[in-house]
């Protein structure tokens, strides 16, 4: 390969694109450590989305020495988008334990904006953003979402400005009814408690969607 010296320019970093979005986080990694072998300069990472693997193949850049990702509020970008900055900022900032200055508290404000601006909506269940990725079905620990949310969730509802959300549905057991209930203010009998959750689980399964 031509020494960089030899240039008419000097770069000050590398970008590594995969425009298609089909590498593999494995070759993502393999390229920026290849790179970075032949010169010594920062590299970025610029990956689209189409086969789901935009953040994880970031991610795989950021492991093997990128320095720069370039992202998107809400994964925008053309065609299946662009890494999600809100996914990759949590990432390393809460899994990596690494302080990048940015408030990760006003991520969902960022993402409703840009959302509200753009007309560019996204799903419920979209990770960090999505208004029901903190709510919870199973009957077991019920309770425990708002208790101790990390015996639950891989991350605390809280760091979002977020709460922690018990629907009910085929899963429900009486501690999910009881909560409910009470959150409403409604005070039953012990039969009518259980004549409810059998309501709840027959009509999940009929409609196979939470009540």
């Amino acid at each position: 390969m031509k020494d960089l010296k030899e240039l008419n320019f000097l770069p000050d970093s590398i970008g590594i694109v995969d425009t298609m979005g089909c590498a593999l986080p494995e070759a993502m990694g393999y390229l920026v450590t290849l790179v970075k072998s032949i010169w010594d300069m920062s590299v970025e990472v610029h990956a689209h989305n189409d086969f789901g693997l935009a953040v994880a193949n970031s991610i795989a850049a950021l492991k093997a020495g990128a320095g720069v990702v370039h992202c998107c509020v809400n994964g925008i970008g053309e065609r299946t988008g662009n890494c999600s900055t809100e996914e990759i900022v949590a990432f390393i900032s809460l899994l990596m334990g690494v302080d990048i200055g940015v408030d990760i508290s006003k991520l969902q404000e960022l993402s409703d904006l840009v959302s509200e601006l753009t007309g560019f909506s996204f799903p419920q269940n979209k990770p960090i953003v999505g208004s029901e990725i903190f709510s919870r079905e199973s009957g077991i620990g019920a309770d425990v979402i708002f208790k101790a949310p990390f015996a639950m969730f891989a991350l605390n509802p809280v760091f979002l400005k977020k709460r922690p959300k018990l629907v009910l549905g085929k899963k429900s057991g009486m501690a999910s009814i009881n909560f409910k209930l009470q959150e409403y203010g409604i005070e039953v009998e012990e039969e009518r408690k259980r004549a409810l959750l059998e309501d709840v689980k027959r009509l999940a399964i009929e409609r196979e969607r939470e009540v």
